[in-house]
């Protein structure tokens, strides 16, 4: 399988390095430069191109130029990331980054935490792309600055911030399976304050979660409401208050594990807000004090009983930046975190809480060589203190275009409410998992940066890793375990305005006795080509490949999506998925959708 790694990875790379690009643009093949993208969810104040880890970053742009509608499903094309869901729209999405477990890649919006504390992960169905600036994607051990949780990773969703002359615009779209979504909104400049606001309503009639050809034949339809909203103040004294907010109400028809159920549905509402209150010290010196709160409450209504599953996160963070000069700059801070679940049939309620203190510095020598370290200490009112540390180097060679980066990391994850107290399922006397991991790659700007490539290698080892294998989904707590693999990514601006991004995602999972972890695919492949045809028309071709992952067979699937901008103010929008009707599952006798389109229009008042 190495070989088979290797082999794809050549098979991409090779063709692309054969390319004869013009040393000019010319009118109908302009080349356009990238623009330098910031990671926030690092808390230093980083670029990508200065970022001495793995990370992605998903811009507004792409995010419209996919056609896509929700947060998921724009995250499924990524790399390194394994995305699920149960069934049609609104069903349950679970993300496992590098093959880590769901619940061990930590979810924020705008740096509020929303995993959910009873299942530990955080369910991707509900959140749409409304509003959303970007999306940031840190690959590897991050609990030196954000603690449990994100022992694969952090995924950091960003909202919008209103800028410039005050605009207001309206969409619609509609398609298959009788599937509509209605938004407006509003952003702009007025004096010292910005604004930035949207609301959104999504029906669809929805296909059956369990798989058609198992004998299910009843639609599973589904409502979301999601508000959200970004307003901010720059006041006098070099201070700054942001209020962020989103809020999403949604209602879906659900089957069991057997197969139709007529009767069943559940609700989710879910609303998280942070109130960040920035103060500029001195030219080199800012604070940042951040009180953020998370609730959400589940309700599977049943035919003759109704379960509340409710969950709570109260954060207060206090976090110091210091740049001393260009080259040197540190963070630091604390957070205070308060986490409560209760399950009202299953009859269990629990809180927890945990003080964090962290500090990070990076420090450039030489225009070339980057190093950046740091560490946190936890301090848990359940189970022993942890703590973590990281350390990053990278090293450029400005001549060729080239970065050689590599890090060392730890990470802990405590076990889950449903882990320690759900009714004969969960255990006592569960420990934390920890991870131990480190990479090593390179990326390499060719043809003067319009290819960009790169391929890194990964390990992590766990301990006490927290499994629940198929068929009867038992908790046990395997000694260790160990994953590795390969990340390879391309991206190249073509001739005659048209770009490629190519990515595949190798991965072996195996516990201490050689066992395979479950339900982890060994190969991901992603590849989207666009062409911009004159100043108005955009075309997107994706192709996406999952090799098998347990008892779910591989699978590869079409997509096409189109914008037109057919007046100054009108703009039209079209997509196809999965354009040759591949009949495959990501979940194991769950459905997917066939061949299915949709069509819409933005309007800018």
């Amino acid at each position: 399988m190495k070989r088979i790694a290797f082999v794809a990875q050549a098979f991409f790379i090779l063709p692309l390095l054969t390319l004869n690009f013009p040393a000019h643009s010319q009118a109908d093949g302009t080349v356009e430069k990238l623009e330098t993208l910031q990671i926030t969810s690092n808390r230093l104040k980083t670029s990508v191109e200065q970022y001495t880890g793995s990370a992605t970053v998903i811009t507004a742009e792409e995010i419209e130029q996919s056609g896509k509608t929700h947060v998921g499903d724009i995250l499924r094309d990524a790399l390194g990331v394994d995305l699920r869901q149960s069934g049609p729209t609104g069903a349950l999405s679970t993300l496992f980054l590098r093959g880590a477990n769901s619940d061990s890649t930590l979810v924020m919006i705008d740096g509020v935490q929303v995993n959910a504390n009873t299942l530990g992960s955080f369910n991707f169905a509900d959140l749409n792309v409304d509003n959303v600036q970007q999306i940031e994607i840190l690959r590897g051990p991050q609990s030196t600055l954000w603690g449990s949780d994100a022992v694969g990773g952090v995924i950091n969703i960003v909202t919008k911030r209103g800028r410039g002359k005050p605009s207001v615009y309206t969409s619609f779209e509609g398609g298959s399976f009788s599937t509509f979504k209605e938004t407006i909104g509003a952003s702009g400049q007025e004096g010292r304050m910005d604004y930035s606001v949207t609301a959104s309503r999504t029906d669809s009639a929805g296909f059956s979660a369990k798989n058609l050809s198992k004998g299910a034949t009843e639609n599973d339809g589904y409502e979301n409401t999601t508000l959200s909203a970004r307003t901010g103040a720059n006041l006098p004294g070099d201070l700054r208050i942001d209020f962020i907010g989103r809020y999403s109400s949604s209602y879906l028809d659900i089957d069991g594990f057997s197969g139709d159920d007529i009767t069943r549905q559940s609700s989710t509402k879910t609303f998280n807000v942070s109130l960040p209150i920035n103060k500029q010290i001195t030219d080199w010196w800012d604070i940042t004090f951040r009180p953020s709160y998370f609730y959400e409450v589940a309700r599977d209504a049943q035919a003759t009983k109704e379960d509340a599953i409710y969950n709570r996160n109260i954060t207060f963070e206090l976090q110091n930046n210091m740049e001393f000069n260009e080259n040197l700059s540190t963070v630091f801070g604390m957070e205070y975190q308060r986490l409560a679940g209760h399950n009202v049939l299953n009859k269990f309620k629990h809180d927890s809480h945990n003080y964090g203190f962290f500090m990070q510095t990076r420090l450039d020598l030489m225009e070339a060589w980057t190093f950046t370290g740091g560490f946190r200490k936890d301090l848990l009112s359940e189970f022993e203190d942890p703590l973590t540390y990281r350390f990053e180097g990278a090293y450029r060679i400005t001549s060729t275009g080239s970065k050689i980066h590599a890090s060392y990391s730890t990470g802990f994850r405590a076990p889950t409410f449903n882990q320690q107290f759900f009714p004969n399922f969960g255990r006592a006397g569960l420990k934390p998992e920890e991870s131990k991991g480190w990479e090593a790659g390179i990326q390499q700007s060719l043809l003067r940066g319009q290819v960009q490539l790169g391929i890194t290698y990964f390990e992590t080892r766990f301990t006490n890793l927290l499994v629940t294998p198929p068929p009867a989904f038992t908790l046990s707590q395997v000694g260790s375990a160990k994953t590795r693999g390969t990340e390879t990514e391309i991206r190249a601006q073509l001739p005659y305005r048209s770009q490629i991004s190519i990515n595949h995602s190798f991965l072996e999972a195996r516990d201490g006795n050689g066992t395979k972890l479950p339900n982890r695919s060994k190969h991901r492949f992603n590849t989207q080509i666009s062409k911009d045809f004159g100043d108005d028309f955009n075309l997107l071709v994706g192709v996406r490949f999952r090799s098998q992952a347990g008892a779910v067979e591989p699978f590869k699937t079409v997509r096409l999506a189109a914008r037109y901008q057919m007046t100054e103010k009108l703009k039209l929008t079209a997509r196809v998925e999965n354009l040759f009707d591949e009949d495959y599952e990501e979940v194991d006798t769950f459905s997917t959708a066939g061949a299915s389109g949709y069509a819409g229009f933005v309007y800018d008042f």
